[in-house]
C-alpha cells in the first residue's frame, strides 16, 4: 500500500479550493441578481415603494361641471388617490366626494367636480401611503365657460334709459360725453350741478373701458379707460340701473360687452347712432347693498360735435 505523502495532501486541497470559489461566486451573483430583480419591480418592501397603477379614466365637461370616471384598469386605493388643481383644494378622492367600492376607486366609480380655474388643470395624482412615491395618472384641462348669465330681466328701448325707472328720475348717475372747452366730459354724483367730474379727450372710433362700482356704504366711483372720480352719494331706493347711449348727428355712441358683477344681461350692449337715443335697463341689480357694472364704449363722430354728443350715462334708481 503507497501512504500519501504531506505534499499530495496540499495539492488536493489547491485543486479543489478554485472550484468552491466559481461556485461561491455563481450562488453571490444569482443573489444579487435577484435583489436587483426584486428591486427593480418593487417587491422589496422598504427598499422600493409600489409600482404607480396602470388605470384610464373618462372625462365629460359641462357648464362649469368636470365628471371623472374610472373606466379600466388597476383599482387605486381611496387613500392613495388624490385630486388636485382647477382652482380647488387639493383632496383625497373620497373626502372630494368620490365614490369607492370597497375603499377602493374601481371601474365604474366616478366624481363631480367643480372647477373654478381653466388656468389650472385638474391632476388626477397617486401617492403611495408607504414611502416616497408618486406618480400623476392623468392631466385633464378645465373647459373655460366664460362669465355666469345675470338673473336680472332686462329692457331696451329708444330714448333715455331712466325715464323708464318707476319714479322716472334717477337716484345718482355715473356720465361719460364729449364735452366742449370748459365743460366736463366724466362725472359721478347726484345730480348734474354737483358731484365728481373731470375732464377727458375722446378719440373717435376709440375703444374704450369703463366701471361703475357702488360700495353699498355711500360712495361711487366712475373709472373711464385711466381716469377715476368718486363722490358720495345717496343710497338707491329702486332696485334698476340704465345705461342709455346718446348719437351725434353724424356718428354713433356704443356701449357693449357690459358685466354686472360679472355676470352677463341678457342684452349687453347697445348702439345709437344719427342723433338718436337708445337704452338697456337693467332691473334686480341690488343696488342698494352695492354693486359693480363694467363694459366698453366706443364713440364716433365726423367733423365737429357739440357738448354730450355722443355720450353714454348709467343712472342708477
Amino acid at each position: 500500500m503507497m501512504g500519501v505523502g504531506p505534499s499530495g495532501g496540499s495539492e488536493s486541497r489547491r485543486a479543489v479550493s478554485p472550484v468552491i470559489g466559481v461556485v461561491l461566486l455563481v450562488a453571490v451573483t444569482t443573489i444579487l441578481g435577484s435583489l436587483v430583480g426584486a428591486y427593480s419591480f418593487g417587491l422589496i418592501d422598504g427598499i422600493v415603494g409600489e409600482a404607480a397603477p396602470q388605470a384610464t379614466f373618462s372625462v365629460e365637461q359641462e357648464a362649469g361641471q368636470m365628471n371623472v370616471t374610472h373606466t379600466s384598469g388597476e383599482p387605486i386605493p381611496a387613500g392613495e388617490f388624490y385630486v388636485v388643481g382647477g382652482g380647488l383644494a387639493e383632496q383625497r378622492w373620497a373626502a372630494a366626494g368620490g365614490e369607492t367600492t370597497d375603499g377602493t376607486v374601481q371601474a365604474g366609480d366616478s366624481l363631480e367636480l367643480s372647477p373654478t380655474s381653466s388656468d389650472d388643470p385638474v391632476r388626477l395624482v397617486w401617492r403611495a401611503e408607504r414611502g416616497d412615491r408618486s406618480a400623476v395618472l392623468r392631466t385633464i384641462p378645465v373647459e373655460s365657460t366664460g362669465p355666469a348669465a345675470f338673473a336680472g330681466s332686462v329692457r331696451t328701448g329708444t330714448g333715455f334709459g331712466d325715464q323708464q325707472f318707476a319714479d322716472q328720475s334717477y337716484t345718482w348717475t355715473g356720465r361719460a360725453r364729449y364735452g366742449e372747452i370748459g365743460n366736463w366730459e366724466l362725472k359721478v354724483g347726484d345730480s348734474l350741478s354737483g358731484g365728481a367730474q373731470a375732464g377727458r379727450t375722446w378719440t373717435s372710433g376709440a375703444t374704450e373701458s369703463f366701471e361703475l362700482t357702488y360700495d353699498g356704504s355711500g360712495t361711487a366711483t366712475l373709472t373711464v379707460g385711466g381716469t377715476t372720480i368718486s363722490d358720495s352719494v345717496s343710497v338707491p331706493q329702486g332696485d334698476a340701473v340704465a345705461i342709455t347711449v346718446r348719437a351725434p348727428s353724424r356718428g354713433s355712441a356704443t356701449a357693449k360687452n357690459v358685466r354686472i358683477g360679472g355676470a352677463v344681461p341678457a342684452t349687453d350692449s347697445v348702439t345709437a347712432a344719427d342723433g338718436d337715443k337708445q337704452y338697456i335697463v337693467v332691473e334686480s341689480v341690488g343696488t342698494s347693498d352695492g354693486f359693480t357694472i363694467t363694459g366698453e364704449m366706443v364713440f364716433t363722430w365726423t367733423g365737429t360735435t357739440g357738448k354730450e354728443d355722443p355720450g353714454m350715462y348709467i343712472d342708477v334708481d
